[in-house]
C-alpha cells in the first residue's frame, strides 16, 4: 500500500486487551478499515499484534492491504537504540515491515535501553538528552534503507522543524507527514496548509477531543452546540460530522479516531456524505486553538514550544 488511508483506526489509552483485541477485529473484519495507528508508548502493541496475525491468518485481507503505523518514544531517539526499538516494535506486532513510523516527539528523553518512558528526575522533572533531531533522522533513514519502514515522518513537529529538515543537505528522505493534535476546535490551518503544498499528509490525533475532558467553553467537544445543529440538519452523529469537517479541510487529512464500541468503529468509517459550504463554515468558525493535549504540566518539560503552529 503505497497511500495511506484518510481514515485509521486510532489505539491509544486502549488499555483493555480484550476489549482492544475485538476493537482491532471489529475494525479490519467487520467495518473495512485498513489503517491502524500504534506506538511504543502506548504498551499494547503485542495485544494488536495477536489482532493482525489472526486476521492475516485467515486469509481474507492480506498483510499488504493494511496500513500500519507505529512511533518512537522520545527515549529511544539516539540512532543506535531507534533501530533497535524499531525492530522490538516489528516483534511486538508480529510484521516484517511497517508502512509508517514516525517519531512521536521532537524532544528527546534521557536515552534508555529499558522500558521506562518517563525517567524523572529527584523534582520529578523529565530528563532531557541533547540529541539533534537531524541525527535521530539519520537512523529513521536507515530504517527505510534497511526494508524495516516503508514511510518515515514525524509527530508532533513544527514548520521551523520542517522547513530545517527540508534544507539540510544531509537529510535524504523527508517525512511523509506529520501526526497533530487536530480536531474542530485546534483545526491547524496553517500547519496543514504548509503540509498541503509540499503534498504531506496531516495525520490528526485526538480528532474526537476526549469524552472525560471539557474543551473551551465548558463540555465536550462532541457536545459542542453548532456541531450538534449540524450534525442533526444532516442526519449523523457529532462524531461523525466532526470527522467529515476535517478531511474536508485538505486532499492530505488523514484522521485516527478511537474506539473500542464496535458501532462507533463502524460509524467513524461511515463518512459517505458531505457537508454544504454553510455547514462548513459554521464548523470552521469553532476554531479557538484549543488543546486536548498538553504534556508540560505532567512532564515539566514544555514539548509544545518545540512543536506546533
Amino acid at each position: 500500500m503505497e497511500v495511506i488511508p484518510s481514515i485509521g483506526l486510532g489505539t491509544f489509552l486502549a488499555e483493555d486487551p480484550a476489549a482492544l483485541k475485538a476493537a482491532v477485529h471489529s475494525a479490519i473484519e467487520d467495518s473495512g478499515y485498513r489503517h491502524v495507528d500504534c506506538a511504543a508508548y502506548y504498551k499494547n502493541q503485542e495485544i494488536i499484534g495477536e489482532a493482525l496475525s489472526e486476521i492475516f491468518a485467515k486469509g481474507q485481507v492480506k498483510r499488504e492491504e493494511v496500513w500500519i503505523t507505529s512511533k518512537v518514544w522520545n527515549t529511544k531517539h539516539r540512532p543506535d537504540l531507534l533501530v533497535k526499538d524499531v525492530k522490538k516494535t516489528l516483534k511486538e506486532l508480529k510484521l516484517e515491515y511497517l508502512d509508517l513510523v514516525l517519531v512521536h516527539w521532537a524532544c528527546a528523553f534521557q536515552s534508555r535501553e529499558d522500558d521506562e518512558y518517563l525517567p524523572r528526575d529527584e523534582t520529578g522533572k523529565i530528563i532531557t538528552e541533547n540529541i539533534d533531531i537531524l541525527e535521530t533522522w539519520k537512523a529513521m533513514e536507515e530504517c527505510y534503507n534497511l526494508g524495516l519502514a516503508k514511510h518515515i515522518g514525524v509527530s508532533n513537529f513544527s514548520i521551523e522543524q520542517l522547513e530545517r529538515m527540508r534544507y539540510d543537505p544531509g537529510v535524504k528522505i523527508q517525512p511523509y507527514c506529520n501526526q497533530v493534535e487536530s480536531h474542530m476546535y485546534l483545526q491547524q490551518q496553517p500547519m496543514l496548509d504548509y503540509l498541503t503544498q509540499r503534498k504531506m499528509y496531516m495525520i490528526s490525533y485526538t480528532c474526537l477531543g476526549r469524552a472525560t475532558l471539557k474543551g473551551p467553553y465548558g463540555y465536550p467537544l462532541l457536545q459542542d452546540p453548532v456541531l450538534n445543529e449540524v450534525a442533526k440538519e444532516i442526519g449523523k452523529t457529532p462524531a461523525q460530522t466532526n470527522l467529515r469537517f476535517l478531511l474536508k479541510l485538505s486532499p492530505y487529512a488523514v484522521v485516527i479516531p478511537k474506539s473500542l464500541n464496535p458501532a462507533n468503529i463502524k460509524g467513524n468509517i461511515s463518512l459517505d456524505f458531505d457537508l454544504t459550504q454553510e455547514q462548513f463554515e459554521k464548523l470552521r468558525s469553532r476554531q479557538c486553538g484549543w488543546r486536548f493535549v498538553n504534556p508540560y504540566p505532567n512532564w515539566k518539560v514544555d514539548a509544545l514550544s518545540l512543536g506546533f503552529n
